[in-house]
């Protein structure tokens, strides 16, 4: 199963190939494009913590107002996540910081934002990617 949320111009983030690890973690490959930077990596988030990106997602299409910043990540303490927010007109702001660890670390931070039109169909998919890798 893939899933892409489309920003406002022509950026995006992808999950895709998801599996359940110990129970209460997701790993899927995870593309994002923002402005010229791209990447194709694994990512790891903490299931909890995707639930609650979803109910705010459902609850901000139902009626937009404004709400902090939601992280995604394989736990609240990772510097490496994708953080979620709102504004009361309707436009949700991704930002994400990933992380390469090595050698020679790399990190790639993003930045886009998108709207409540097009997050609901994501919230959908999102959602079904959670349960599917639950199974």
């Amino acid at each position: 199963m893939t899933i892409r949320l489309n920003g406002c111009s022509k950026e995006y983030i992808e999950f895709s190939n998801s599996s359940n690890i110990y129970g209460t973690h997701i790993s899927c490959n995870l593309m994002v494009s923002s402005s010229v930077f791209q990447v194709n990596k694994k990512f790891d988030f903490e299931i909890n913590l995707a639930k609650s990106l979803i109910a705010a997602l459902k609850e901000f299409t139902q009626s937009p107002k404004k709400f902090e910043s939601i992280k995604l990540a394989s736990s609240v303490y990772e510097e490496e996540c994708i953080c979620f927010s709102g504004d009361s007109l309707g436009h949700i702001e991704i930002v994400g910081t990933l992380v390469q660890y090595g050698h020679l670390t790399q990190k790639l931070e993003f930045a886009f934002i998108t709207d409540q039109t097009i997050i609901k169909d994501f919230t959908i998919e999102f959602e079904k990617l959670i349960n599917i890798s639950k199974a």
